[in-house]
């Protein structure tokens, strides 16, 4: 979280920080956002239909300039958040961000 906040603090720079740690991810939290935003989870319901442009609105954009995408407020179950909807995600954000973090689980391998 911190280097996405370093880099958004570069005005050239488009970033965007993805909270992939599905169950106890906190960037949220950690970077003071506000409750009403779209989660993974939405974006994972809806992924058919968006496209780079839609992606970037639905994000929090905080007041560093940091464009967040934060993790489901309630746990999920496996069929929600796949690989092929993360990869989706990714691919679109690459579109709309000169950079893009992606914050994961001390437990992801």
């Amino acid at each position: 979280m911190n280097l996405s906040a370093l880099l958004a603090s570069d005005p050239a720079k488009s970033v965007a920080l993805v909270d992939l740690d599905l169950s106890l991810g906190d960037a949220d939290v950690y970077l003071d956002a506000k409750s009403e935003q779209c989660t993974l989870a939405e974006i994972a319901k809806n992924l058919a239909r968006l496209d780079s442009e839609l992606l970037q609105r639905s994000l929090t954009r905080l007041k560093s300039g940091l464009f967040l995408l934060p993790r489901p407020v309630q746990l999920v179950g496996p069929n929600v958040v796949t690989e092929r909807v993360i990869r989706g995600v990714l691919d679109l954000l690459e579109v709309a961000f000169s950079q893009v973090v992606v914050d994961i689980s001390k437990a992801t391998t």
